[in-house]
Parts: structure tokens; sequence; C-alpha cells
């Protein structure tokens, strides 16, 4: 395992014993913490496209938070990403938006509740 260094804050190369490719290079999280992050790849360009893939997530991640969305935004938005990534399909996707559609239907009218005998058959 040979290493090949790079100047400050660019990160180090490694062929591993599988005969891969390594790249870890450094990165500052949401929080502000400095993070090591490793990506494999067959060559140098494939660990670069990775770690740029990387990288513009943990950005995107970085620009799209709302830190001032409510929880059922933040559901929805879960929801509709899950669809998107095939996570959840059709048949789930509906099901999951009608079941936060009943969930802030009763959060509306919470006196509705406990008011309905047909649960019990007591008699």
């Amino acid at each position: 395992m040979e290493y090949k260094r790079n100047r400050n804050g660019e990160g180090t190369w490694r062929e591993t014993a599988s005969g891969n490719i390594e790249y870890r290079f450094t990165y500052t999280d949401e929080y502000g913490n400095k993070k090591v992050k490793s990506v494999t790849g067959v060559s140098e360009s494939h660990c670069l496209e990775r770690a740029e893939a990387f990288l513009e997530r943990l950005k995107q991640k970085r620009n799209g938070i709302n830190l001032d969305a409510t929880i059922p935004e933040l559901l929805y938005e879960k929801v509709e990403s899950d669809f998107r990534k095939n996570y959840t399909g059709e048949q789930g996707y509906e099901r999951n938006l009608r079941t936060m559609r009943n969930r802030g239907e009763k959060e509306e009218n919470p006196n509705e509740r406990g008011n309905d005998k047909s649960h019990h058959s007591f008699g």
C-alpha cells in the first residue's frame, strides 16, 4: 500500500490490497466540524467523481435546510423525497399522504377523539 501525498487540504491517495484506489479528503460538516471522508474507486478520476458527488450532496443538504419548517412540512418533504428516490412505490406514497392528512384533521379536532363509542362492544 503506497501513499501519494498532496499539498495541504488536497487529500491523499493509496492503493488498497484489492487493487482499488482510495482517496481520503477533509471537509467541513453542517455544524462546522472538520471531518475526513474516504471514497474508493477503480481509478483516480472515479474517486474524484465520487468525492465531488458527496460534496455536492453535502452542499445541497446545507442549503436545503429550512430552520422555520414545521414538522408536517418536514414529513411531507421526506415522503416526497422517498418517492423520488424510489424508496416507496406509488401505493405507499399515496398511503403516507393520506395518513398525514388524516392525522392533521384529528389534531385540529382533539375533542372528537374519545367520543366515538363504536370501538367498544360492551353493550
